[in-house]
């Protein structure tokens, strides 16, 4: 990966095995497929150039610490990751700016994907920035996941963000 001028960093996965990431410094987009259905194909995709790449999510560190320390590593303050979601009652943003009193118990809402057609719930709170997922101050529904220094935030399907890849 340094031969590219790409920087590249290992962690131990949930299996304890040795794994490497990087930050594919390309703007990765969700699909949207409705007002509050998204896909995340496109985000696993930026990684699939790589042998067996895919995007990174908290699922992939034994400790979700060592993907906020790559982010700081790399002056990288949110990166995408193939999360969605999954509301059947398609629950619309609150009105006001104050703190969503539903956060925590929302964030079973939340699927990460894998290229292989698995998903997993990411409702562990050691994922989650504190107070998220937040419903508050956005102009569109927040249905798809990045993942900032301070943990997982839900965000709005239109964001364009780089990707933290593994393979």
């Amino acid at each position: 990966m340094r031969e590219l001028g790409i920087q590249s960093y290992t962690h131990k996965d949930r299996t304890d095995k040795m794994r490497p990431f990087f930050i594919l410094r390309q703007f990765s987009s969700f699909e949207m497929f409705g007002k509050f259905k998204v896909g995340t194909k496109r985000i696993n995709d930026g990684c699939a150039a790589f042998s067996k790449g895919y995007a990174a999510s908290p699922h992939d560190f034994n400790n979700a610490a060592d993907f906020k320390e790559i982010l700081k590593k790399e002056s990288v303050n949110i990166v995408a990751v193939p999360g969605r979601r999954d509301d059947p009652t398609n629950t619309e943003n609150l009105g006001t700016c104050s703190k969503d009193p539903g956060a925590e118990q929302a964030r079973s809402l939340f699927y990460i994907d894998f290229p292989n057609g698995e998903s997993k719930r990411a409702d562990n709170a050691t994922f989650w920035r504190d107070r998220f997922p937040d419903r508050t101050c956005a102009d569109s529904p927040r249905i798809a996941l990045g993942f900032s220094q301070a943990g997982l935030v839900d965000i709005p399907a239109i964001a364009r963000l780089f990707t933290l890849c593994t393979y």
